[in-house]
Formats: C-alpha cells, sequence, structure tokens
C-alpha cells in the first residue's frame, strides 16, 4: 500500500508540474520617450512621456518598461511596482535625472 501511496504522489506532482508549464504567461513591454506624451498608450508607436507616468500604470509582474535614448529629468517619485522591469536604451544613452 505504501508504494502504492508514493507513486501517486509522484504522480500528481508530475501533473501539476505539466499544468504549471502548459499555462501561458504572458508579459507586456512598455515605452517611455522624451518626445512621448503620457495621454498616449505606452506602445512603441505611442510612448509615455515620464518614468513616473508608467510606474504608475504597468503594475503587472513580468511586464517590462523600456526607457528610449534621451535624458529624463523626473520631477516626482518613481516606484517601480514589483516584478515589473526598467530596460533602457544603453548606459550612455538612457539618463534619469
Amino acid at each position: 500500500m505504501k508504494a502504492f501511496s508514493q507513486g501517486f504522489v509522484i504522480r500528481m506532482y508530475l501533473l501539476k508540474i505539466f499544468i504549471l508549464l502548459s499555462i501561458p504567461v504572458y508579459s507586456a513591454k512598455y515605452y517611455v520617450d522624451v518626445a512621448g506624451n503620457n495621454s498616449n498608450n505606452g506602445s512603441i508607436g505611442s510612448p509615455w512621456r515620464t518614468l513616473t507616468y508608467a510606474c504608475g500604470k504597468v503594475t503587472t509582474p513580468g511586464d517590462v518598461i523600456h526607457l528610449d535614448a534621451g535624458t529624463f529629468n523626473e520631477t516626482a517619485r518613481a516606484d517601480l511596482a514589483v516584478g515589473v522591469s526598467l530596460e533602457g536604451a544603453g548606459t550612455d544613452q538612457t539618463v534619469i535625472n
């Protein structure tokens, strides 16, 4: 009986792993550009203007905020949500003041 229950537990564990790996994981990328506008939707073609605004909108873990090249002069605190990533065009190209 003990061997049967151990085998059952292992099969159930493997089933859980299979189900978790089968669930699609979606993440979105949002864009911020010095020439953008906070009334835009944050897409690559309609980027937001400020990092502060983007941080207030993007709160889903796995999502990414991309800062295009330029100098971003932020006047308010930008709190990045847990699990959200921040990326830039490069250390010499993206500056946050």
